[in-house]
């Protein structure tokens, strides 16, 4: 997969922040054969499958209606 218009490379890592910051939903591919995503929250950092016991598919994630 290629980096999108406007990434940069600092040699190591590429870096890229999308103009639009907020989405209707985040889906995160969760695999037995990965590391799974951390979800920190006021400096806490927390595995998904710490919250949700799942270990491969699709999470969804969004905001609360409010």
């Amino acid at each position: 997969m290629d980096p999108p218009p406007g990434a940069h490379f600092d040699g190591v890592w590429w870096h890229y922040a999308p103009k639009d910051r907020w989405h209707e939903e985040l889906r995160l591919t969760r695999s037995p054969y990965t590391a799974d995503y951390e979800l920190c929250i006021s400096g806490r950092c927390r595995s998904l499958a710490e919250i949700l016991p799942q270990k491969e598919g699709i999470t969804r994630a969004y905001p609360c209606p409010g």
